[in-house]
């Protein structure tokens, strides 16, 4: 565990005393480690091991001078050229995180070169670049609590410590009580190793900002919370955020842990440092280190272990974020309403909802508004409608939805009342009545086109006929739905020959399904499952016309995302299936023919590669269109929307326009490694010079960041 480091260090620098071979071979397998960790890749891990170095210069295994000398050329990173940032930012951090274990021997034994290191780091913050911090913030706002960058949060911490003469109150140091036996050993000098050049493809631990919520006036009376540019509270966070990596798979064991975390002061209010430390990850951007419903199942852990406090700290850490939902990314307003929905769904979702009445008194479209709203949609999903009206009080069934029904199209009670009742009232009968999927086609292809879609190229009629009439009656279960997306894909493929077709299809599916929001959502994954559909249609459709009173909606970006997921997954099927089959040809021609065989390989694997080739070619570029189509979509409403009449200043202060372009990035951030490849092409042909300064603002944040 990184907070026994001390430990270790001073077993090995007491075997150093007895065995100087011993302490050799150890200092050379750190250093051979250190390296292996960052060939690979492993950075979290090079962390700890560079700790680890610099602490045996306590336990006098290692020469301080060779000390300097290995981090100078680690900070040599920060000077090279055509590099990522986020390269260099991770030398940086590396080598000042060092600084509470070796800070204050190192100002006793070598001032000078300390303060030279110090400013060599120094020197690279200042001018590096923080164009994407402001993408990073989970909260906009620095009132009350500034949100800091990780680097210059961490060098304002350092040099705190280094105005308290580098005394911290948190790393244990046995080696302090040895050292009339530890000063017995020899040291040895760190081999010298050169970092691993940059190659095209590397990738580096992005940057990220610190989550702050709690300040020491929200915690209870006496206690003491570590101030936020004091060392003890990076050592405490850096810990606790090791031991989630660490243990995050058994969820109990993990709350136990964080729960029991040892401090050097028995009033240090863990609990509100593992709140925020744990809702600072859920939010984290571009996206959360884990899984989110990992962080959702330990919460509740940690609620078991101690009910007493967590229970109440939660509580306050919710309504703090309330507070401040305006100045929260629109990326994590969704997680944080996604999981305290979840939260709730565990405690009979009971809730102080009067103290959130002030989000009756503003408008639908304001941050509170929609927290509360997303809440209440979560707490439905994952109970029922006429529950969560049940607990909830009478004025805040303003937020709720309608309650679950299919708007119907066509009364079949009634065939005079619109035109295609009589063919929608032939179709409900072939389908009860179990005919053939061939003849049910038949009739829904003898249905006329209306006189008022004659200039279409297609026929509406049979569209809507299909959805209202076939999946109406199929509607009762997800079971039934996907049943008949089985049976009726014939009909589906042969309806929906082109483009224009499918949107109108799910146009009319959502109008079916418009107050059973999650039915559409998985509608849309299957039918793309299926490929009856497809992931360009989908895009195009959320940005239609008929979709702009429903652009802010969360259920359609949830589509949206679900969309890019699942074309994403089939790109890593197809490449798994043609790295397999490669696998299988090289086998195939590596052994030994049998004898008197053919020594020529049969050429049907062959032709398998080729074909898999082709399929994954075509799924990276469905991949591609769909990106280039989306955030084309997003720049032509973007611009629609500034061009309307009225100043612009208005325009960008409205909040259609926050939340849009706070959608835009979420898609940016989330699937920020799948874009990546794309950058240049998105650059090149959609976020151009010529588009308007302020969607391109919001395009430079993340570009920003993958530079």
């Amino acid at each position: 565990m990184p907070e026994k480091i001390s430990i270790y260090t001073t077993l090995a620098g007491l075997l150093n005393v007895e065995n100087y071979a011993f302490g050799g071979e150890f200092v050379d397998g750190l250093a051979r480690k250190f390296r292996d960790l960052l060939n690979t890749g492993s950075y979290s891990q090079a962390e700890l091991v560079l700790r680890v170095i610099a602490d045996c210069a306590n336990s006098n295994m290692i020469s301080f001078s060779s000390l300097i000398m290995f981090m100078e050329i680690l900070l040599e990173v920060t000077y090279d050229k055509n590099i990522p940032q986020t390269r260099s930012d991770w030398y940086a951090y590396a080598v000042l995180s060092c600084m509470p274990w070796i800070g204050e021997r190192m100002n006793a034994t070598k001032p000078e070169e300390l303060r030279k290191l110090l400013e060599e780091i120094l020197s690279y913050i200042t001018r590096r670049k923080k164009i994407h911090v402001a993408a990073l913030r989970i909260i906009k706002s620095d009132d009350p609590l500034p949100q800091e960058d990780y680097l210059d949060s961490l060098w304002t911490q350092v040099e705190d410590l280094k105005n308290r003469q580098w005394r911290e109150k948190h790393i244990l140091r046995p080696y302090t009580a040895l050292e009339h036996v530890i000063s017995k050993g020899q040291t040895h000098n760190l081999p010298q190793i050169i970092p691993p050049s940059h190659e095209e493809g590397n990738q580096y631990p992005l940057p990220r900002v610190i989550f702050r919520l709690f300040d020491f006036t929200d915690c209870p009376e006496g206690s003491a919370l570590p101030p936020m540019n004091s060392i003890e509270r990076f050592l405490i966070e850096d810990d606790l955020y090791r031991l989630i990596e660490q243990r995050h798979e058994d969820r109990r064991n993990c709350a136990v842990l964080l729960l029991n975390y040892p401090t050097s002061q028995t009033n240090i209010p863990l609990d509100y440092i593992v709140t925020e430390v744990m809702l600072g990850q859920l939010m984290q951007l571009p996206k959360s280190p884990l899984k989110e419903i990992m962080y959702g199942a330990t919460i509740l852990e940690l609620c078991k272990v101690r009910q007493d406090v967590m229970l109440q700290t939660l509580a306050l850490a919710v309504s703090l974020l309330y507070e401040r939902v305006e100045h929260l990314n629109v990326s994590c307003l969704h997680r944080l309403a996604s999981w305290f929905a979840y939260h709730l769904s565990n405690y009979e979702f009971r809730w102080t909802w009067e103290d959130w009445s002030d989000s009756l008194q503003v408008d639908k479209e304001h941050p509170k508004a929609k927290f509360v709203t997303e809440i209440l949609q979560g707490c439905i999903r994952l109970s029922y409608y006429s529950r969560i009206a049940e607990v909830i009080p009478q004025r805040f069934k303003v937020f709720l939805p309608e309650e679950p029904f299919l708007e119907r199209k066509f009364d079949i009670e009634n065939p005079e009342t619109l035109e295609g009742v009589k063919q929608a009232l032939e179709v409900h009968e072939a389908v009860r009545d179990k005919k053939d999927v061939t003849r049910i086609l038949e009739i829904i292809r003898e249905v006329p086109k209306p006189e008022a879609e004659l200039d279409t190229e297609f026929n509406p009629l049979q569209i809507e006929l299909f959805v209202h009439v076939v999946m109406g009656m199929y509607a009762k279960t997800f079971t039934h739905l996907f049943a008949a997306l089985h049976k009726f894909s014939p009909i589906i493929r042969d309806l929906l020959a082109g483009e224009q077709e499918q949107i109108f299809f799910l146009q009319t599916l959502y109008d079916l399904f418009r107050h059973r929001e999650y039915t559409m959502i998985v509608l849309v994954d299957r039918l793309l499952r299926m490929q009856l559909i497809d992931a360009a249609s989908v895009v195009n459709w959320i940005f239609s016309k008929d979709m702009k009173l429903h652009f802010s909606q969360h259920h359609v970006w949830e589509i949206l995302q679900q969309t890019i997921h699942r074309v994403s997954t089939l790109v890593q099927r197809c490449h798994a299936d043609l790295e397999a089959a490669k696998a299988k040809v090289k086998e195939a021609m590596d052994q030994e023919p049998p004898a008197g065989a053919d020594e020529n390989p049969e050429p049907m694997e062959e032709d398998a590669t080729e074909a898999l080739e082709e399929a994954h070619d075509r799924s990276l570029s469905q991949q591609k269109n769909m990106f280039l189509v989306i955030f084309q979509r997003f720049v032509m409403a973007f611009t629609d929307h500034l061009e309307q009449p009225g100043q612009k200043t208005k325009a960008t202060e409205s909040m259609w326009w926050k939340t849009a372009i706070g959608h835009m990035q979420y898609i940016l951030m989330t699937n920020y490694e799948l874009i990546r490849p794309y950058n240049s092409t998105l650059e090149k042909l959609v976020f151009t010079k010529e588009i308007d300064k302020v969607i391109l603002h919001a395009y430079s944040e993340y570009a920003a960041l993958m530079n």
